[in-house]
């Protein structure tokens, strides 16, 4: 298929080309610019359908400056000026993709060397058993203080552990797993572990106030 030829630049753009050539004034520098950046930028988008918006921009902004900073490097012999930007812009997006594609390789490939060695790895690990003892430490703690039964202590633990269903909680108690109990029962009962357990968690945080108080 024969490619489709593109417009003939307008005769304000030329103009502005031929005095960029003659006399690289910044005004006509900045005139240029405000007139293709958006048509560059399309054309970008356009021919690159999955580019980041903003790395679009980017390239298309690099092609113009390119093209400012050396305008002889424009044959208006050979395609219109927005045509020619448009390609020096795809050029530079692709560039731009390649690189972002090699930095998050490259981190990917540092974050995995990070892992994989045996030092970095066993840092790793110690901390994690560091939080876990801390973790366990916490709720032995909170166990002691609260739980005044086995019952209790179960019932503790499994609240602690995220459970929230009333048959699950009703289970670890005695009492909950009698036979005939009602879910209504079942239901009454949990509430009055988890009040008497509040409760008592409440009178705890006040004593442990008053003595950091009179400390």
């Amino acid at each position: 298929m024969s490619p489709i030829k593109a417009p003939i630049p307008s005769s304000a753009v030329m103009d502005l080309h031929w005095s960029l050539l003659s006399n690289g004034d910044g005004e006509i520098a900045n005139e240029m610019t405000a007139l293709l950046l958006a048509t560059t930028t399309s054309a970008v988008r356009r021919r690159l359908p999955r580019i980041d918006p903003a790395i679009a921009s980017e390239a298309a902004e690099d092609a113009i400056l390119k093209y400012l900073s050396r305008p002889a490097m424009f044959d208006p012999a050979k395609c219109p000026l927005d045509q020619f930007l448009g390609i020096v812009a795809v050029r530079m997006g692709l560039d731009r993709i390649r690189r972002e594609k090699r930095r998050r390789q490259a981190e990917v490939s540092a974050a995995e060397t990070i892992s994989v060695r045996p030092e970095f790895r066993a840092m790793s690990d110690a901390i994690d058993r560091h939080e876990e003892d801390r973790r366990r430490a916490l709720q032995a703690s909170i166990l002691a203080r609260l739980a005044r039964t086995p019952d209790e202590a179960a019932f503790l633990a499994a609240k602690l552990a995220g459970e929230h269903r009333t048959e699950a909680l009703a289970r670890v108690l005695r009492s909950g797993s009698m036979k005939g109990s009602t879910m209504s029962a079942k239901r009454d009962m949990v509430k009055r572990v988890t009040e008497r357990l509040r409760i008592r968690a409440r009178r705890i945080a006040a004593h442990q106030l008053k003595l950091g108080n009179s400390s």
